[in-house]
């Protein structure tokens, strides 16, 4: 600090800030680019009707990997074609995304093992479970998928 600054702090400070900045000095007008008034999600999202903007929702809060406008009509599309037209049958039906290997397995495992099967089974025998033949051939018919970005998304049937 020299002789020539003082510091101001509190009140005094927020005074000082106030008084010698103000929006345009910070952003002169001329600068300042203007927002569009709405954007390409809005009008898409607006475009669809109410049941669809619905499953739309449920499908955002569900997923984390279907963002732009487009996957999400390629989905509602796909959906269409296993059967699931609204919100409700999606939450009903809908099991989780996945990648296709450690995801996947690592559900199906703690399916099994939420289910009991393995409670009196020893740890030995545990650890040379295949969670993948399980799938495989056994699960993977009671269930759809849809391929999507290289994600897997599991429905029950």
């Amino acid at each position: 600090m020299t002789e020539n600054n003082t510091l101001l702090t509190g009140q005094e400070r927020e005074d000082y800030i106030k008084a010698h900045f103000t929006p345009e000095t910070v952003i002169p007008e001329t600068l300042a680019i203007e927002a569009p008034t709405t954007d390409a999600y809005e009008m898409w999202y607006d475009g669809k009707d109410e049941d669809t903007q619905a499953l739309i929702d449920e499908i955002s809060d569900r997923t984390s990997h279907i963002t732009e406008e487009s996957e999400y009509d390629e989905f509602i599309e796909e959906l269409d074609s296993e059967g699931i037209t609204t919100a409700g049958e999606f939450e009903d039906r809908f099991e989780g995304e996945f990648d296709y290997g450690y995801e996947l397995l690592g559900w199906v495992e703690e399916m099994i093992d939420s289910s009991g099967y393995l409670e009196n089974v020893p740890d030995f025998i545990k650890n040379h479970i295949s969670y993948e033949e399980i799938w495989q051939c056994e699960l993977r018919y009671d269930y759809s998928t849809i391929d999507l970005n290289g994600r897997i998304y599991l429905f029950r049937n």
